[in-house]
């Protein structure tokens, strides 16, 4: 019984990859470039000096660009994205109570980078309507102008852009991106791409708050045009 549902079994993925391949781009006549928009929710972690006194509150941010990839082959691709990404979070200080209230008890900061990560992607499926591409590369963001509003205990409040709160945020950031992307054509040049990514990287955002570099998981959607 088990040799005949292995039988079974192989042969359904032999017809499976024989559509499959009959179902591929020939190298002359498949799409070369794609562009596109391409934007979502990002959701970064980090790990901050328990000995700061910090609280850290999580915000949710996003990211939205454009992109742009060149097909190699049916198999390699190389991809490159130009996004903006916000990275906003709370702390909320323990710091004892002071019967002057001159000491902070919540800073929050809005802050935004330029992203630039570059990929190579290798398809694990590509044909005429759905691509499945994993990738990986180098991630490049750039700071932009951070700023903080700090609330203190008594509830006076005071927003900065120049403080050694902000100053220690770093101004350029690199990293590992990690991806996998589903292709969607809807027609030979009009395409919707999903994506999921996970970005390690390899420097801390601020010196004095953070133990070592974070990470973020990140999920995307775009509309592409391609020739």
């Amino acid at each position: 019984m088990f040799k005949f549902i292995g039988k079974k079994f192989l042969l359904l993925i032999l017809v499976v990859s024989g559509f499959s391949a009959s179902a591929q781009y020939y190298y002359a006549s498949y799409n070369y470039y794609t562009i596109g928009l391409k934007g979502g929710y990002d959701n970064y972690t980090y790990t901050f000096d328990e000995n700061q006194n910090i609280n850290y509150e999580a915000q949710p941010n996003f990211s939205i660009g454009v992109t742009g990839g060149y097909y190699i082959s049916w198999l390699f691709e190389a991809h490159a994205d130009l996004r903006y990404s916000t990275r906003n979070f709370n702390i909320r200080w323990s710091y004892p109570l002071d019967p002057q209230g001159a000491v902070p008890a919540l800073s929050e900061y809005k802050l935004a980078y330029i992203q630039v990560p570059i990929q190579g992607r290798i398809n694990a499926v590509y044909t005429n309507w759905v691509k499945l591409s994993l990738g990986t590369g180098f991630l490049t963001e750039f700071r932009l102008r951070p700023q903080e509003r700090v609330t203190y205990q008594n509830g006076s409040v005071s927003e900065s852009q120049k403080s050694w709160l902000t100053k220690d945020f770093t101004a350029v950031l690199v990293g590992i991106p990690f991806s996998a992307n589903l292709k969607i054509n809807l027609s030979r040049h009009v395409a919707l791409e999903f994506s999921g990514y996970y970005y390690l990287y390899l420097n801390k955002m601020h010196q004095v708050y953070m133990t070592k570099p974070g990470s973020s998981l990140g999920f995307y959607g775009g509309v592409f045009y391609e020739w």
